[in-house]
């Protein structure tokens, strides 16, 4: 149809063209056309999650490449039969452990996957949740994730770059390979692979955050470890960070009152003095003084985020100690990785 074939069409080709019998073709066929239909444009980046399972080293090559030249010359899996029915298993794993889509993950687990979602820029921690489940179904699954998660998180947040922190998940696959359910411990307890700095990671929470590729993120993960997970964070399209105490606040307001030059340049953009709201609700509260600030946003609906409840708290005064008090709180929190 004049349409170029894409890496996975040809990977199908050939192991479709592997079978048989006409009856494996047709229900193979349709497996893979119903996988495909699924992920649509994502299809070539589901295969590349099971490459890097597969392979567990950055990839060097074209997705074909890697898989005749890194999987099939190498013994790794067979074309065929094996090559779709992993494809279909992990689609399946995929589907209900990263789409979520199984009734009987907690909301603890929903929630982090969630902001993991939202926020992270790159999907590389992926393949090894998939990997874990592959081995050990449930078998302390919500645990891994909070570990793979933190481990990620802290080195996006300081700086080490993509290639490092690719590196790094893929450790992590080899560590998972070489996992029995009997030794399954000694995964939770191997400090190396879910090393995080962090002293660096405390330095960078102390600064400026706004701004920052990670400020979403860092206040999502606030949001998941302050909220009691008894509802599932979802349906977020439209998520935007609030500044308590504003940026250009009018010269006759409270805020140039209470705060001077000085204070206002060293608490804005710091972590304490952010919240995440809906769009609608951060445009209408704007540069209001706090008091106005609470009214107007009690007037209508409440937030779900579990931040924005200072809005509900007595105190009518946004000032240092409150910011203080709040900084350290979150820091703690983010640290320990634990409410």
């Amino acid at each position: 149809r004049g349409i170029p074939l894409t890496s996975a069409d040809i990977i199908k080709s050939q192991n479709i063209g592997e079978l048989s019998s006409d009856r494996e073709v047709k229900k193979y066929a349709e497996i893979w056309e119903d996988i495909e239909g699924r992920y649509g444009e994502g299809f070539d980046r589901f295969i590349q999650f099971i490459r890097t399972i597969l392979v567990k080293e950055k990839a060097r090559a074209n997705l074909l490449d890697e898989f005749n030249q890194k999987i099939y010359s190498k013994g790794i899996i067979s074309k065929g039969k094996e090559t779709l029915d992993l494809i279909y298993k992990y689609s399946e794993i995929f589907d209900n452990i990263i789409d979520l889509q199984d009734a009987s993950l907690s909301n603890e687990y929903k929630n982090l996957i969630t902001i993991m979602k939202m926020g992270f820029r790159s999907e590389d921690w992926i393949p090894p949740v998939m990997y874990y489940y592959s081995k050990f179904k449930y078998e302390r699954l919500e645990e891994f994730l909070k570990l793979l998660e933190f481990k990620f998180a802290g080195d996006w947040i300081c700086g080490i770059t993509p290639t490092v922190r690719l590196d790094a998940m893929n450790e992590i696959l080899k560590a998972i390979e070489k996992t029995t359910l009997e030794n399954l411990q000694e995964l939770f307890e191997n400090n190396e692979i879910f090393k995080v700095d962090l002293e660096s990671l405390n330095i960078i929470l102390q600064g400026n955050i706004y701004g920052k590729q990670y400020a979403k993120y860092l206040l999502l993960k606030i949001e998941y470890l302050m909220g009691d997970n008894t509802v599932h964070l979802s349906n977020h399209k439209y998520i935007t960070v609030e500044h308590v105490l504003p940026q250009n606040p009018k010269e006759d307001s409270a805020w140039v009152k209470n705060f001077s030059k000085e204070e206002r340049e060293y608490w804005t953009n710091k972590l304490a003095n952010l919240v995440l709201l809906s769009k609608k609700k951060n445009s209408s509260l704007s540069n209001l003084d706090f008091k106005d600030k609470k009214k107007k946003y009690l007037s209508g609906s409440i937030d779900v985020f579990n931040s924005s409840k200072i809005f509900l708290q007595n105190n009518e005064l946004w000032n240092k100690d409150v910011l203080d008090e709040r900084q350290k709180k979150i820091e703690k929190i983010l640290i320990s990785n634990e409410y």
